[in-house]
Order: structure tokens, then C-alpha cells, then sequence
């Protein structure tokens, strides 16, 4: 599939810029692949290992690799490894007052606390992210962190969760990028369901499905709106469309089996 292919193209590009002696090529490379959430896997972490055994340590391009190590871990469960690679990534980002990497610090670090449900502190990271983002223009990941924090609902925090939606569709619709307005799609319709808006909330679904019609969070958001309306028949058509999508990933810890089993557990 296109994933999988895409993980053999960016191993081979690796592998032939490391014999060349191309080290800087080597190491965007294995940043760029190992940054990827939906190239988690074991050989991910095994790539950046390769990559941070070419550079100096205590380098800018240590740092980088150093965070996207800590993302692909942290996504796999190893915690306290997570943990030590931010850190290391966090000092050179600090000590050498690089803001950019600074900035590749806390988004990936926000995915994965985040995921961990380590909720306040990936708040405080995700309002940090954003100002970062602002300040060096990068609305792409300004976007994407809208899109983290407006989760603070589950904490109640329903103004700023909505705030961090409006934002997030905001630049969305400014970047015209499929997956992003995709994602705003969902941060809507999350927010619209839980104020009991349910006919929003299936028509924000929609909508972004409109722009990202394989938007696999879109596919099992819509499968369980139904399912809380009691409309069983539509439930269950939706989830058909979910596994057919997810099954075109391979299986492993990325967020489309992720949603299926969330999807499925919901349904069960």
C-alpha cells in the first residue's frame, strides 16, 4: 500500500545518502520519516538510531533526531525512553537558543503526552506550540495544536475548547489542505456533539469528508453519532466504511487502528 511504500522510499533515501557521506540529506531523511505518525513502528525508532550514530552529539541535528526519537517511542509506550529524548532535545534546543527546534520539541512532545492523557501538560505545551508557531509562521502546526487543545472540553474547559475549534478551522480554511480541514471538520463536530447539537455535529462530519473523503476519524466520528441516536443500520453501514479504509494501513500503533478499536468498542 502507499504507506508501505513510502516507508521503503524513505529508507532507501536514507541508506544512500549515509553511504554517500551526505550526512545533512541523511539526517532530514530519517527527521522527516521519523517524525511521521503514521510511519510509527519499531523500525522507525531503529532508523533514527542509525541516523543519531552519524551526527555529533550535542549537535542541532542530534536535537532533531533526538525529538523525533521521542515521538516514536513515546507512540509505541516506552514512556520514561520518550521522556529522555525529549530532554536531550530540549538541552541543545536551549543551549544552542534555536527556536525551530525548539518548536519540533514541543509539537511532537504534545502528541505524545497528549496521547498519554497527561492532559495539563499537554495544554500548557500545545499554548506554547501555538505562540512558537505564530512567531516563526507556521500556521500548519499552529493548526495542528488548535486541534490538540481543544480537547480541554474533557476537562471542562468548554469557552477554550471551542476557541481552540474556531481557531483550528480558522486555519484550515486559510490553508485550503485537505487533511487539515479535515481535522477542524472533526474538532467541530466533537464540540458540537457535546453540547447536544447532534444534527451540527453529523453535518460538521460530513462536511470534511467532502474535503478528505478517506478521513478515517470522520468515517468513526459518524459511526458513533449514529450509534448514540440509535440509528443501528446507519451505525453499522459507517463502520463497514471504517474498516475497509483502516484495513488499506498496515496494522500497528497509528491512529487509524486506533480509531477502529475506539470505533468498535463504542458499538460493542
Amino acid at each position: 500500500d502507499d504507506i508501505s511504500e513510502a516507508w521503503r522510499s524513505l529508507r532507501q533515501a536514507f541508506d544512500y545518502f549515509a553511504r554517500a557521506g551526505n550526512v545533512e540529506r541523511a539526517v532530514d531523511v530519517a527527521f522527516y520519516a521519523g517524525s511521521d505518525l503514521e510511519l510509527t513502528r519499531p523500525s522507525q525508532a531503529q532508523l533514527l538510531e542509525r541516523a543519531l550514530a552519524l551526527v555529533q552529539e550535542g549537535s542541532e541535528g542530534y536535537g532533531r533526531l533526538q525529538a523525533a526519537l521521542g515521538q516514536s517511542l513515546g507512540m509505541m509506550g516506552q514512556v520514561e525512553p520518550a521522556d529522555q529524548a525529549f530532554a536531550r532535545a530540549r538541552e541543545v534546543a536551549e543551549r544552542m537558543q534555536l527556536p525551530r527546534l525548539e518548536l519540533d520539541v514541543l509539537r511532537l512532545s504534545h502528541y505524545v503526552i497528549g496521547f498519554q492523557m497527561r492532559l495539563d501538560e499537554a495544554t500548557a505545551i500545545g499554548d506554547r506550540v501555538i505562540e512558537l508557531a505564530q512567531q516563526l509562521n507556521e500556521p500548519h502546526i499552529e493548526a495542528t495544536a488548535h486541534f490538540f487543545n481543544h480537547g480541554q472540553w474533557w476537562r471542562r474547559r468548554v469557552d477554550e475548547g471551542r476557541a481552540h475549534a474556531d481557531a483550528c478551522l480558522r486555519l484550515g480554511k486559510q490553508l485550503g489542505v485537505p487533511y487539515l480541514l479535515a481535522t477542524a471538520a472533526f474538532a467541530q463536530a466533537t464540540m458540537a456533539a457535546m453540547e447536544g447539537r447532534w444534527d451540527d455535529a453529523v453535518g460538521h462530519a460530513e462536511w470534511g469528508l467532502e474535503a478528505s473523503p478517506l478521513d478515517q476519524r470522520l468515517i468513526g466520528q459518524l459511526s458513533a453519532f449514529a450509534a448514540v441516536r440509535g440509528n443501528t443500520e446507519m451505525a453499522n453501514s459507517h463502520f463497514r466504511r471504517l474498516i475497509e479504509t483502516v484495513e488499506m494501513v498496515p496494522p500497528g500503533p497509528g491512529l487509524e487502528w486506533t480509531t477502529l478499536t475506539n470505533v468498535a468498542v463504542r458499538l460493542a
